[in-house]
Formats: C-alpha cells, sequence, structure tokens
C-alpha cells in the first residue's frame, strides 16, 4: 500500500487515518525513522522495544568509551583531532568536527566522540 503526503512548511507529515487506525497509531506512539538511501522509513515502537534499544546503545557507547581507556596510544595519532568510535574501532578522525560526523554517520550507529587534545605546557 502506498500513499502520498505532502510535508508541511514546519516539517510535519500527516499519516493517513486509515493507516494510523490499520497500525493502531495514535497521539504519543513512539515512531523510528530511518533512512535508507533515498527512502525514509517508519517503524512504530513501543516503549519496551524502545528502552532496550536505548539500553543497548548506552552498553555500547560504555564499552567503546572502556576501549579508548585501554588504548592510550590513540592519544598520540589523532592529537589535535575529533575521533568517533564504533564497535571498538575509530570509523572517523579529522580537525573539522563536521566533516569527522558526516564520516561517522554512515554507520548506522551512534558513534562515541571524542577531541583528543594536545598536552599542554604548564609554565
Amino acid at each position: 500500500m502506498s500513499h502520498i503526503v505532502r510535508m508541511n512548511n514546519d516539517g510535519t507529515i500527516l499519516i493517513p487515518k486509515e493507516l494510523r487506525d490499520e497500525l493502531r497509531l495514535h497521539s504519543g506512539t513512539l515512531i523510528c525513522l530511518n533512512v535508507y538511501e533515498d527512502k525514509i522509513i517508519l517503524s512504530k515502537k513501543t516503549k519496551e522495544s524502545f528502552s532496550k534499544e536505548i539500553e543497548n546503545e548506552k552498553n555500547e557507547l560504555q564499552k567503546n568509551y572502556e576501549w579508548l581507556c585501554q588504548h592510550p596510544e590513540i592519544n598520540q595519532q589523532y592529537l589535535g583531532q575529533y575521533i568517533a568510535i564504533v564497535g571498538q574501532k575509530i570509523v572517523a578522525h579529522n580537525t573539522d568536527f563536521k566533516k569527522m560526523m558526516e564520516e561517522a554517520l554512515k554507520y548506522d550507529v551512534e558513534p562515541l566522540v571524542d577531541f583528543v587534545e594536545p598536552p599542554r605546557t604548564i609554565i
């Protein structure tokens, strides 16, 4: 089933009533938006599944942080750069935050992002 809808100036899109009824969507329903090539895919989420996804993301970010702490050599290799970590590896790095994020967001997972500060000399 396919429907054509128009996006309003404020970015809202009205889901046709027959689809809302069929999928039992109501005000407050959580809907996940995924982008795949030139398509936007919407999927209904329950609070339980959404909470589980958030917990999984937090666990993954924690694993990436622990991995970063266990690899101090990264500080020397990426001095003065922003780094993005996914799956316990550096997936993007750049001195320009925006360019680094463009590369990092090609992965379908929220990356752990850090800036590797050069050491400071204290006089």
